[in-house]
């Protein structure tokens, strides 16, 4: 028997709203905020990723293959995708495409920035390290399962959390220094291989969290969002600011999160959710939310470039809904589309169950 972690589902609609508030800043000290503690819904997925494919150890390779196909061709074609865009959008600009391309194949920093910390080179697509990261951290993961080190998962996941903190904002106050950087952005090591581990080790567990009561969660909600505020606020008084979403406070929020709606007892036996069209879609409109909602946001401020400079702080937030609006729009089109054609394809966010 087969039944869905629709909690998942609803999980990333939330989500979703997140990443489009980090994406576009919000005016004065609250966007601020705001935009830095949304960081933690691109962790929620990573987590959620490692949770589905790899909680159990049975067929977990060829799990992981799957995984590396669907992602890669996700980001093969995001990649080309964004290519295209920049080549109108510089044109637009009166800037040379090919210009900006022979700058960026003549430096070997800015491609090893691209290759290896995630950095995107042209002017729209600095959400592709996301999808990057995630093909990244599953290869990484095949790779440990073919060395069979992936039985070490928890000191593996240990010592990448610890990367990730020295080399993420508190490299800003202990001026730790790799290569010219103060930071270390969003890679394989400080980002996806980690927490999907923690998806992973989870999903193991799950049992214990059962266990736990909602009190304990409701509890931690709060104490990790204050915790993220006050690492903003130490971080801005030592003048060493660089925002890179290594905050313990979204790490920790993103755990809380996942852990309670995995733990969710009766995650499979709310027909009111198998039943809505929406809410069983979401991991196929999540997909198109992040591919398009950059996009159609830079549109819409090309659009009202001219009333920016008056009206920023009322137009900022209405841009950034407006364009999450549109690329949904444009998801459920596109998958009304697909399930015309009625394509067979696989649940990921399906578990089979003995009953």
């Amino acid at each position: 028997m087969r039944r869905r972690y629709y909690y998942i589902d609803i999980l990333r609609w939330v989500l979703m709203i997140f990443v489009c508030v980090n994406t576009f800043s919000f005016p004065g000290q609250l966007g601020a905020y705001l935009k830095i503690i949304s960081g933690f819904a691109y962790i929620c997925f990573f987590i959620i990723s490692g949770f589905l494919v790899l909680r159990h150890n049975h067929h977990i390779e060829q799990k992981i293959k799957a995984a590396i196909r669907r992602t890669g061709i996700m980001a093969l074609t995001l990649f080309f995708f964004y290519l295209l865009l920049n080549i109108v959008y510089l044109a637009l600009r009166k800037q040379s495409f090919l210009e900006v391309m022979k700058a960026f194949m003549t430096s070997k920093r800015m491609i090893f920035q691209f290759v290896a910390l995630n950095a995107w080179f042209l002017p729209i697509g600095d959400t592709f390290w996301f999808i990057q990261c995630l093909l990244y951290g599953y290869v990484a993961i095949y790779i440990l399962k073919k060395l069979d080190l992936l039985k070490y998962d928890y000191i593996i996941c240990l010592i990448c959390l610890i990367i990730a903190v020295l080399t993420g904002e508190l490299a800003n106050i202990i001026h730790f220094n790799f290569l010219g950087y103060t930071y270390i952005p969003s890679t394989v090591i400080t980002r996806s291989l980690p927490y999907l581990l923690i998806g992973r080790i989870i999903g193991r567990n799950r049992k214990y969290f059962v266990k736990h009561g909602m009190t304990i969660y409701l509890i931690f909600i709060p104490v990790s969002v204050w915790l993220t505020v006050v690492e903003i606020q130490a971080l801005s008084k030592s003048n060493n600011l660089i925002y890179t979403g290594h905050m313990i406070g979204n790490g920790l929020l993103a755990c809380v999160l996942c852990s309670y709606v995995i733990m969710r007892e009766d995650w499979g036996q709310q027909p009111m959710y198998k039943d809505n069209y929406l809410i069983s879609n979401a991991r196929h409109y999540v997909k198109y939310v992040y591919a398009f909602h950059q996009i159609c946001g830079i549109i819409y401020l090309l659009m009202i470039r001219n009333l920016l400079s008056r009206y920023y702080y009322y137009l900022a937030p209405l841009v950034s809904i407006v364009a999450f609006i549109t690329s949904l729009l444009i998801g459920i089109v596109v998958r009304g589309c697909v399930d015309s054609m009625h394509f067979e394809e696989d649940e990921e966010n399906e578990v089979k169950i003995s009953v």
